[in-house]
């Protein structure tokens, strides 16, 4: 596994941790936490790559 590779799936864990704890300020029930958490970490990622023309 290369640094890249690692930083990348280190951001991603960044990213869930963050709409995990987010969701859970809002009070949501564990099916909105895991949405709000998939959705900012792979949502993200995503966004960048459609703007920095990744494939």
């Amino acid at each position: 596994m290369s640094l890249i590779n690692l930083i990348e799936i280190l951001a991603i864990l960044v990213g869930a941790f963050s709409g995990f704890i987010e969701a859970r300020s809002k009070k949501m029930d564990v099916v909105g936490v895991f949405t709000v958490a998939f959705i900012t970490a792979f949502g993200g990622g995503t966004l960048r790559d459609i703007l920095l023309d990744k494939r």
